[in-house]
């Protein structure tokens, strides 16, 4: 069962940070919500934020905020190819190829 207190106030996080714009809890909100429903992902977002807190308080770290692009970013061929064969799917021919970035 757990600590019922611990789980409204992990909710209530949950859902204020499912509602942001930009980090990557927003963005894990995202992603589950349009697979597994709203309340499944607010669930799993107080889960990761439970996860984190457990990791910063036993490894005396601080929150390292990873981004909203992070899931785009950690496996970018396969974002790139996904959403390449989508665009042909849709009739279009595709050729890609990297944009050089300049550092400012």
């Amino acid at each position: 069962m757990g600590n019922q207190a611990l789980r409204a106030g992990l909710t209530q996080l949950a859902q204020a940070a499912a509602r942001t714009k930009e980090p990557y809890l927003s963005a894990l909100y995202g992603r589950l919500a349009a697979r597994r429903g709203k309340q499944h992902a607010i669930m799993a977002v107080a889960h990761s934020m439970m996860v984190s807190v457990f990791h910063m308080l036993t490894r005396q770290e601080p929150y390292h905020e990873l981004g909203a692009h992070y899931f785009d970013e950690r496996r970018r061929h396969y974002t790139v190819d996904r959403l390449a064969q989508r665009i042909e799917r849709l009739g279009y021919r595709v050729h890609l190829e990297p944009v050089a970035t300049t550092a400012a």
